[in-house]
């Protein structure tokens, strides 16, 4: 009978042991979201652009089965208005056509189209390392290109580039990326709770129904920030 009493109290402690482990472990993997913090001394809004020129094409919008819509110049504008992981971000493509045709966004100037939304700050595991993100999130898009109509569906991620964790800056760039016909270089991100990835789609309609899309800029973007910034990821 004793040695079933001590047997039966040192399953108890096993259990009490791996109940604590898996506990631990499920806090290990709780992902605190990056953000921006600005200088001491400094306050909040922060606001930062940059834009990217290039004849014939800068940027473009394309899925598998259409012909992409280019810009020749795309303008970025982004603000952090206190300290969390999202803000307000602007995008205005100029110079937009569908071959020979003009693009424009609804109720917009020729050859112009205007993203307004939000960006959320993410990060993720990028060669080995950790990386910082943005997912940009904005209502459908309503696009014609003559007399074609066109949707655009968010959301788009993109990598940060050129920022270190807890390092003053006051630049950063990111260059979208398409890796195929319609394929974004990165679709991913893991949840705040650290769970199961989550997948984030570009789709657009040009058409012929919805269909995976991709958005790539020709050459890095790089913005400016009107005060010293570091980005904590």
């Amino acid at each position: 009978m004793k040695q079933i009493k001590i047997f039966g109290l040192a399953l108890v402690a096993m259990f009490a042991l791996v109940s604590a482990a898996m506990a631990t472990s499920a806090m290990a993997v709780e992902v605190v979201l990056p953000d921006i913090h600005i200088a001491l001394g400094e306050a909040f809004p922060v606001k930062a652009s940059g834009e990217i020129k290039a004849e014939p094409l800068a940027a473009k919008l394309e899925t598998a089965l259409k012909e992409p819509i280019i810009a020749t110049s795309v303008k970025a504008e982004l603000e952090a208005t206190a300290l969390v992981a999202l803000g307000p971000l602007i995008l205005v493509f100029k110079g937009t056509k569908q071959k020979t045709t003009e693009c424009l966004g609804e109720g917009e100037a020729k050859e112009t189209i205007t993203v307004k939304g939000e960006y959320h700050l993410l990060d993720k595991l990028f060669e080995n390392k950790l990386a910082l993100f943005l997912l940009a999130l904005f209502p459908e898009l309503k696009l014609v290109c003559g007399k074609l109509k066109i949707t655009v569906i968010p959301p788009a991620i993109t990598r940060i580039t050129g920022v270190t964790d807890m390092v003053d800056t006051t630049t950063f760039g990111t260059q979208p990326k398409c890796v195929g016909a319609g394929k974004q270089e990165f679709t991913e991100f893991e949840n705040d709770a650290g769970e199961n990835k989550t997948k984030q789609l570009l789709l657009a309609n040009l058409g012929l129904g919805k269909e995976n899309a991709c958005e790539q800029f020709e050459k890095e973007l790089v913005l400016t920030s009107n005060k010293m910034i570091e980005f904590l990821f």
